[in-house]
């Protein structure tokens, strides 16, 4: 990077060369990237931009990964277990986010539904059904927060219930704990819905 004096200005601007056209321009003509010892990206924002197929590239990456799967994981073992500490840490701030405990939700209910062998299991937006069911449990009409509810499978997993959204309910700890794994027929008997 060089400092051409500037006319008239008490600064000079930055200049920096691109790697790929060789032409000298201001340093705001590059993307900025962190990794790189200037903190500016080594090719000007026109050649960085020609030839960007998105599509082949999602396509290249996707078969890169499918078929460096080993050498890949071993790669990502190696920084987690050199950066734990790290990596526990933005974990942590990230579960305390509101983005971070949906996506915790979603992924132990999918997981708890793989544990399972359920027939059909689908990526559900818990978000979208604990707003569609009024935010109440919908056996006891009980008022809940997002981080007090639990989501029941209305015909549980082990009676061959699916994990899609039509058959998850929102409820209480009281009313899932005391359904288990009961049909809902059984289990409506002794607590009729509200």
């Amino acid at each position: 990077m060089t400092r051409y004096p500037g006319r008239g200005t008490g600064r000079g601007t930055l200049l920096k060369i691109c790697c790929c056209c060789h032409e000298c321009l201001p340093i705001d003509s590059f993307y900025r990237d962190r990794s790189r010892p200037d903190g500016h990206n080594p090719r000007c924002k026109k050649c960085a931009g020609l030839g960007v197929d998105r599509d082949n590239r999602r396509a290249y990456e996707k078969r890169y990964r499918e078929e460096h799967y080993d050498r890949r994981r071993a790669i990502v073992r190696k920084s987690m277990l050199a950066n734990q500490e790290h990596h526990k840490k933005v974990r942590q701030a990230y579960l305390k986010t509101e983005k971070g405990r949906q996506c915790y939700r979603r992924y132990t209910t999918k997981r708890y539904a793989l544990r399972k062998n359920a027939p059909q299991i689908s990526d559900v937006n818990l978000l979208a059904i604990y707003n569609r069911a009024g935010r109440k449990c919908v056996y006891c009409g009980t008022p809940l927060s997002f981080d007090a509810v639990h989501f029941d499978h209305y015909i549980p997993l082990s009676k061959g219930g699916a994990h899609v959204e039509n058959n998850l309910r929102i409820s209480c700890q009281r009313c899932n704990l005391s359904k288990g794994d009961k049909l809902p027929e059984q289990w409506e008997v002794y607590h009729p819905l509200v």
